[in-house]
């Protein structure tokens, strides 16, 4: 069964992340978004949004580990990739939990709006790992000390500060989120596509960096981080639901 739902309404191509109630990423989940977001046809807009409670808790756990790590960390990469290389301008509608990799999937979208009782939020650190993307791409976008906060501390964050931090383009009350996406992406859509392709080009160049530098973070969380026990510890405490007992190497 698919966890990826694509539906198109005029212009606009709505990419729906379907595993509630959180819409936990799989590598087969993400394989899926990749076949999504690279086949728009002729869309004008993309919205990428979460069924059920939330957005997305972010990548399965199960799959961080030793045995799989190297897998999910290329499937979560190449969808990233699908995303800031999306032909047509990408839209999150941010509802709910929007968590670990589910955040670094909405920061990657050219919009980001969220409903006003969503909370974002980079976790990994509590588990003993770090968030790859958003280590090489946050500090660029929105600061060394905004980027710190979120990685270093893992602590989740409301959409009203995480709009004041400068990582969303709007909050609305829940009730209107869908309305005001809406209504960028009839905007969006009246505009050329081919001067948006190209602004869109022109902000990936004055952003650059992101996945640039996601080559050496990932390969030092791969061959490095990995193989640390509490790394191992941390995944493995989160599964077996009991605290981590960590041993600093």
């Amino acid at each position: 069964m698919s966890a990826v739902r694509v539906e198109r309404k005029d212009s606009v191509l709505h990419v729906v992340l379907d595993r509630p109630p959180l819409n936990i990423l799989t590598i087969a989940m993400l394989g899926e978004l990749c076949r999504a977001l690279e086949n728009v046809g002729d869309a004008r807009v993309v919205v990428l949004l979460g069924e059920g409670k939330g957005f997305s808790a972010g990548v399965d756990v199960r799959e961080h580990l030793p045995e799989t790590i190297e897998e999910m960390l290329a499937e979560f990469r190449s969808a990233l990739a699908a995303v800031l290389g999306s032909p047509v301008p990408v839209v999150a509608q941010v509802h709910g939990p929007c968590l670990g990799g589910g955040m670094e999937l909405a920061m990657a979208a050219d919009l980001v709006y969220a409903a006003d009782t969503a909370t974002f939020g980079q976790p990994e650190i509590k588990l003993g790992v770090y968030p790859p993307f958003a280590a090489a791409a946050y500090p660029r976008w929105f600061g060394r000390a905004r980027a710190a906060e979120l990685v270093l501390l893992g602590e989740a964050i409301t959409a009203n500060e995480a709009f004041t931090r400068g990582f969303l383009t709007a909050v609305v009350p829940a009730d209107q989120l869908a309305a005001k996406v809406s209504d960028a992406c009839t905007k969006l859509a009246a505009l050329s596509p081919s001067s948006i392709r190209r602004a869109r080009e022109a902000l990936r160049i004055g952003e650059a960096g992101g996945l640039d530098a996601l080559d050496a973070i990932e390969g030092k969380y791969r061959d490095d981080l990995m193989n640390t026990e509490d790394a191992r510890e941390g995944l493995r405490s989160f599964l077996e639901k009991r605290p981590p007992r960590w041993k600093g190497h």
